[in-house]
Formats: C-alpha cells, sequence, structure tokens
C-alpha cells in the first residue's frame, strides 16, 4: 500500500472530467492536470495562485486478473487567488488502474472526477484555519425518538406536516461597501448606519453576498416535507421500473456504494425532476414536487433566525450531531454519503437538512435574485441556466451547512415536498394547505 502511495504522489498526469459551475460559460472537458491550472488562469481571471492545501485519501483496492488492481479514492485541493479574494476548492473522486510489470507498479488508466466551487478567500482561509489537526469523531448520544411521520407514501416515503408562517430569509453582511460607507460617516462625525438586519440576529461572518439582503417571507400555504431525503433505494425503484439504466454510469455507481438507505447523489436537477413526474404518474395526481428555495429554508430553520437551527455556534458538538459535514467525514477517511436519519433532527422532525448530501430546489439560480423576491411565496427568478442547491454536504465546512448557504452546480441530492389532500389519515387542512397554525419569526425569536 505504501508503494501506491507514493505512485500516487509522484504520478504528476490525471485526467480530469472537470465541471466549473461557478465558471461563466463553462462545460465539462477533459485536459491533464497542467492544462486545467492554467484553465483556472485564463477562465477565472487568476493571475496569481498557490494550493494551500492538498489531500489524497484511499477508500479501496479492487484486485482484477493479471496482476492488475483498480485504486479509488479521493482528491481535496484549496488553490487560494489573492489578488481575486477566491479560495477555489477542488474536490474529486480518483479511479487508477495499476499493473505490476517486473516488480515495479505502474499506471495504466487514470481518472479523476473534479467539481470546483469559488468562495470569498476570508472564509476558505478562516474553515482550515478552524480544522482540528486531529479530527474526532462525534460522541454517541444515542438517536432520538423518531417524529412519527404524517404520511408515508407507496416507496416508504415519510413526509411531516409543516404550517404555513412567515419568516427572514437570508443572512445579515456587513459588506466592504457599507464598511466604508461608515468610516465615512464617522470620518464626517456622522452617525454610522450599521447593518441592516430585520431579523434581529447578529451579522454572520461567513455569509456571502448571494444570500443578502436578509428579507420578509411569508410561506402562505402549509405543505408537506419529506423528513429525509431520497435514498438510494427509492431511486433504484424509479430506475427498474422506467428502465433509465444509462444513469447508472461508473461516477454514479462510485458515488453511491453506501448501501440502499443512504441518501442518493450524483443526481441532476432534471433527473429529480423526472422522478417526481413518475412518482406523480405512479401514484396519481400532481401532488409530488420539489420544494421551493423558500420553502427549504423555512424549513430548515424551523422557527429560528439563527445561523444553524440549534444557535449561532458551528462548534463540533452541535453541528457534528445533527450533520454528516466535513470534519465527521472526509477528515475521517469517509468521503461519501450516509445512510439518513443517523443524526439529530431539526426542531421540526426534518434529519439531514444540514450535510450529507446537497439538496435541489425548484428555484434557478441567480447572485442578485433576493433583491427581486416578493414577500409572499417567492419562486425565484423566471430565467436561468443553473438551479440552486441548498443544505451543503458531506465535503462542506460549516459555513457551508448553514440554513441561508446556498449555490449552483451539476448534481446533488433532493427531498421532497407533497401537497396533501383532505383523503389523506393526516390531513393538512382545507385545501390542502393548513391555516390554523402558523409560525411567525419576529426580532430572532419564533412566534406562534
Amino acid at each position: 500500500m505504501e508503494a501506491v502511495r507514493a505512485l500516487i504522489s509522484d504520478h504528476a498526469v490525471f485526467h480530469f472530467k472537470m465541471t466549473t459551475p461557478q465558471a461563466p460559460g463553462a462545460v465539462p472537458i477533459t485536459q491533464n492536470k497542467e492544462e486545467y491550472l492554467l484553465g483556472l488562469d485564463r477562465d477565472w481571471g487568476i493571475t496569481s495562485r498557490e494550493r494551500i492545501s492538498q489531500k489524497r485519501t484511499i477508500k479501496r483496492v479492487e484486485l482484477l486478473d493479471n496482476g492488475r488492481a483498480t485504486l479509488y479514492s479521493s482528491v481535496k485541493e484549496v488553490i487560494s487567488a489573492p489578488e481575486q479574494g477566491i479560495g477555489i476548492e477542488a474536490f474529486g473522486k480518483v479511479r487508477i488502474t495499476l499493473s505490476s510489470q517486473g516488480g515495479r507498479l505502474q499506471i495504466d488508466e487514470s481518472h479523476v472526477n473534479v467539481t470546483l466551487s469559488s468562495r470569498p478567500l476570508r472564509h476558505v482561509l478562516h474553515d482550515l484555519n478552524k480544522a482540528d489537526a486531529t479530527p474526532e469523531r462525534q460522541p454517541d448520544r444515542g438517536k432520538p425518538a423518531q417524529r412519527t411521520p404524517d404520511y408515508v407514501n407507496t416507496l416508504g416515503m415519510a413526509f411531516v406536516n409543516l404550517p404555513p408562517g412567515s419568516f427572514y430569509m437570508g443572512s445579515c453582511m456587513y459588506s466592504p461597501a457599507q464598511q466604508f460607507e461608515d468610516q465615512r460617516r464617522d470620518f464626517m462625525g456622522e452617525t454610522t448606519a450599521g447593518v441592516p438586519c430585520p431579523s434581529g440576529a447578529g451579522v454572520d461572518g461567513d455569509a456571502d453576498a448571494i444570500e443578502t439582503p436578509q428579507h420578509l417571507v411569508r410561506i402562505t400555504k402549509g405543505f408537506q416535507m419529506g423528513m429525509h431525503e431520497v435514498t438510494l433505494g427509492q431511486f433504484k425503484k424509479y430506475i427498474a421500473d422506467t428502465g433509465r439504466r444509462h444513469l447508472l454510469t461508473n461516477d454514479f455507481m462510485e458515488a453511491n456504494g453506501q448501501g440502499d438507505q443512504a441518501a442518493v447523489a450524483d443526481v441532476s436537477w432534471r433527473t429529480a425532476q423526472d422522478l417526481v413526474a413518475w412518482l406523480n404518474r405512479k401514484e396519481g395526481g400532481e401532488s409530488y414536487r420539489l420544494p421551493t428555495e423558500a420553502e427549504w429554508e423555512y424549513a430548515a430553520r424551523a422557527g429560528t433566525s439563527t445561523r444553524y437551527f440549534f444557535g449561532d455556534s458551528s462548534a463540533i458538538t452541535h453541528l457534528g450531531e445533527h450533520a454528516w459535514y466535513r470534519k465527521n467525514s472526509v477528515d475521517v477517511g469517509e468521503n461519501h454519503v450516509h445512510p439518513v436519519g443517523l443524526k439529530r433532527p431539526n426542531p421540526w422532525g426534518l434529519y439531514d437538512t444540514y450535510g450529507n448530501v446537497e439538496e435541489w430546489v425548484q428555484d434557478r439560480y441567480a447572485e442578485n435574485s433576493y433583491a427581486h423576491s416578493p414577500t409572499e411565496d417567492p419562486v425565484g427568478p423566471l430565467e436561468g441556466e443553473s438551479r440552486v442547491l441548498r443544505g451543503g454536504g458531506f465535503t462542506d465546512f460549516p459555513s457551508g451547512c448553514r440554513s441561508a448557504s446556498r449555490r449552483s452546480g451539476p448534481v446533488g441530492g433532493f427531498r421532497l415536498v407533497r401537497q396533501a389532500s383532505p383523503s389523506d389519515n393526516h390531513p393538512l387542512g382545507s385545501a390542502a394547505g393548513a391555516t390554523e397554525e402558523r409560525v411567525e419569526v419576529f426580532e430572532g425569536r419564533p412566534r406562534k
């Protein structure tokens, strides 16, 4: 195994199947490592860069015939671009075929599927500095009693009733422009404006501009939210019934090797929509859909206005009890999704809203969409190619798992919303929307 590790370290020409969701006009390409780095300079306008973190983890080795073997591992790199003020994070899955010639190992074939994303450099450096040198697993306090679902469908998907209500969506951010204007005011002896934070919550140091401005949202109709992310077992039933076996690519099967109870991963937004259409045909009606982005954050916050539904601190004793994220997954050699429902739920009985796998929502992605969002039942921009992912995944730092964190990307997981009907055993009130109970959040406190 040490010889294998050394060979991988010395091997300089991996081939990348790369997706760059935040690079304008980017498309998947295949290129060698040096071309990939040059592509960052060319396509992202980066004039200087420096690798500040790199880690490779061997997951498993499969022995083949004729002394050959296929090795599966993961690669993580963080590259700083200080002049642009961003950090580029690359997360990849590595597949290498090895053979032995004359007692020496050689690489016959290599493939790395890499996803790139960018964040403000200060956030990247902050998260790297907070990571412990020797990560530890979370203390096991026992699995809490599971909330009784209000509806279970033919695939075994469990749903809980969520009432209509109001909440503050997004984050409070003290932008450089606001800071500079306050410096001007202070210099002139004028009253500074400070940070506009309508929820009464504090400024979020991890907030990104795409999460602003924080704004009031009203969800006018109750709905049912999936207690869990859609599992691989449920997704397999969709494939078996529709015959869409072309979805079972090597990359998909590698990403989904943790059993039928694990959250399904590496699913495109259109495939998630196709499953929704299939399930509606199977059960009759138009009850199922992806949640809107506002519904997702409303459900994840569960009546709170803090960074996480359990408070503002992302300390390991808090986030690790509720989420699979970088510290208790990738940093301990578990670079994969996990079975759903093993962590503690949020106050409304929803599991894995943070971490494990990023979740698709219905909305199109736009960086400034919050500036033009209506108050009642927003559905996002009317135009745009990309869709929104929420909740973060097992590769994310704590900042990517906050209730307000949002991004776009090529693939993810998902959970479903169901609009209840009066014929259900546990109806959600009249016209499929509960009206008797309403949750409102003002000045940072939930109020019923």
